[in-house]
């Protein structure tokens, strides 16, 4: 893929406008972003090392992070050692500097564009799978996971990631879930994002529908939202400090990508507006 950089001027304005947000509500103090990537340096890329299982491509091209797996990452694919189900999701993960305090947030966006919704009939697909409206299902899933690995105020690695992810199945309409230890599955389903429509009057693309993810931690709770509204929440079994961030995507043995931008952990709990 080629890597083209676009430095994005909105950038700036976007972290001095949450910056602001976050001393208004929670104080001066909790106003820095301690770790961050906007994608718009490639050379940024070799900070992120590989989280479970390498993807096929992680690159940055017109300032955004493009995300991709193939067939030859399959789980079947692969060595014996990483054929478990366990090796399913593909990703990275970028090191956090710690913050101030046990409160802070973790955010990134994600563009849920056309290709969340519906089913698969590109081409590639129907080469492999003539008889593509029985397996329409099978080529139809889709799942991302944006994460934040924890440890406690020992530096004691805590088990549980807090995370959302973004899951397309059966039905092809996509599901924001968050991950909750209190549940038996691990994962609560919560909202559908609204699908993209195409509106050439008013210069709306069907390839263009970001939505800001956002993981805070309060001491031991941690708080979920998307676009600035809640989702859900949860707690912890103690006060937890961010160690990584990652993101990753699932591999169904058919290439795909996801798109994202602006990863960022501040210090302090906020909520965007």
């Amino acid at each position: 893929m080629e890597r083209t950089i676009r430095m994005k001027k909105g950038y700036s304005a976007l972290c001095l406008a949450l910056a602001a947000a976050m001393a208004a509500s929670v104080g001066v103090s909790a106003a820095s972003a301690v770790t961050k990537d906007d994608f718009s340096d490639y050379k940024k890329a070799e900070n992120w090392t590989v989280d479970n299982y390498a993807p096929q491509d992680f690159d940055y091209a017109e300032g955004r992070l493009y995300l991709a797996v193939g067939p030859d990452g399959f789980r079947a694919n692969r060595d014996d050692e990483a054929k478990a189900k366990s090796y399913a999701m593909q990703g990275r993960r970028l090191k956090c500097e710690r913050p101030s305090s046990t409160s802070w947030s973790a955010t990134i966006r994600l563009n849920v564009e056309s290709t969340w919704y519906g089913a698969r009939d590109d081409k590639e697909v129907k080469q492999r799978l003539p008889e593509l409206d029985n397996k329409r299902i099978v080529d139809n899933k889709k799942k991302v996971v944006f994460g934040v690995q924890l440890v406690g105020e020992s530096g004691s690695r805590i088990t549980f990631e807090p995370a959302i992810s973004l899951v397309k199945g059966g039905d092809g309409v996509p599901m924001f879930n968050y991950a909750n230890p209190e549940e038996r599955l691990g994962w609560t389903a919560s909202v559908k994002p609204e699908q993209p429509v195409e509106d050439k009057q008013t210069d709306v693309s069907a390839d263009e529908n970001w939505k800001t993810l956002n993981i805070t931690c309060q001491g031991s709770k941690i708080t979920y939202y998307i676009d600035g509204q809640q989702i859900g929440s949860c707690t912890l079994d103690e006060p937890a400090y961010p160690e990584y961030m990652s993101v990753s995507m699932q591999n169904f043995d058919r290439s795909d990508v996801s798109i994202w931008d602006d990863c960022c952990l501040y210090d302090g709990a906020y909520k965007e507006a």
